[in-house]
């Protein structure tokens, strides 16, 4: 159980250095636009989040962010 727990903990902290990577190559108005018009193709699996959780998280963290800065 301990190996499954930190390969779940490791998988989530590569997406979120993944999509800090994206917020600064697209930008951050490319990338909601993109993630708008995703189309996921799974079959027979359950995704974690659905567009509109994601894009909330994605926005949320990026205005902390910039207050953060200012």
């Amino acid at each position: 159980m301990g190996l499954k727990k930190v390969n779940g903990e490791f998988a989530l902290i590569m997406m979120v250095y993944n999509m800090k990577r994206c917020m600064n190559i697209l930008g951050m108005d490319d990338l909601i636009e993109k993630i708008k018009n995703w189309v996921p193709n799974y079959k027979g699996t359950t995704p974690i989040f659905n567009k509109s959780t994601f894009i909330k998280a994605i926005t949320a963290h990026f205005f902390r962010q910039q207050k953060l800065a200012a």
